[in-house]
């Protein structure tokens, strides 16, 4: 990933939530951390990461590929599927997701779980994707949950509107992130 793109989302992710520079380089408890480390093996994510060796740490493996970051029992994608897909075309594509060695169900995520796990840590998740080489999730775009509400219905995950989350059109297309069983 070009770096200029890295620091541009970056940057918007900051300006987005009101924080600085200073604040990225503070842990939650408050020590300040040397941006000349950021880089290096020495500083431990905020959450489980799991790599291709079935490996999961906190910490940057070298030579190893990272799969996705561990959140409350579910491993999220390092990338949005390509393009924008209806509800039912999001749904497959996420069910044919192998990982050779892993058996992992893998959905859009249910929206409770995007929206009591994902929302309330998605600047974290964003900087640590971003540091994975995988896509920040992009909140002005919407994304298609897992939860259905009746047979043309289902819940999305993001835009404008945060209190109106409900499409009545499943053939809409949305953003897809994948989102597997990981227990």
């Amino acid at each position: 990933m070009r770096k200029d793109i890295v620091l541009s989302a970056m940057a918007k992710i900051l300006v987005r939530s009101g924080c600085t520079i200073q604040d990225l380089c503070r842990h939650e408890g408050g020590v300040f951390v040397d941006l000349s480390e950021a880089d290096g093996n020495n500083m431990q994510f905020p959450f489980d990461v799991l790599y291709e060796n079935k490996k999961i740490s906190r910490w940057k493996l070298a030579g190893v590929k990272p799969l996705g970051i561990i959140l409350v029992g579910k491993l999220i994608h390092l990338h949005d599927a390509p393009g924008k897909y209806c509800w039912e075309d999001g749904r497959d594509y996420c069910r044919k997701l192998d990982f050779p060695g892993f058996s992992l169900r893998t959905t859009m995520g249910e929206d409770a779980f995007w929206t009591k796990a994902i929302a309330p840590n998605v600047d974290r998740l964003n900087i640590l994707l971003l540091r994975l080489g995988g896509d920040p999730i992009d909140l002005n775009e919407k994304y298609w949950t897992a939860t259905e509400l009746v047979s043309n219905a289902a819940y999305y995950f993001g835009g404008q509107d945060e209190d109106e989350r409900t499409e009545f059109y499943k053939r809409i297309k949305h953003r897809v992130r994948p989102i597997s069983d990981f227990e």
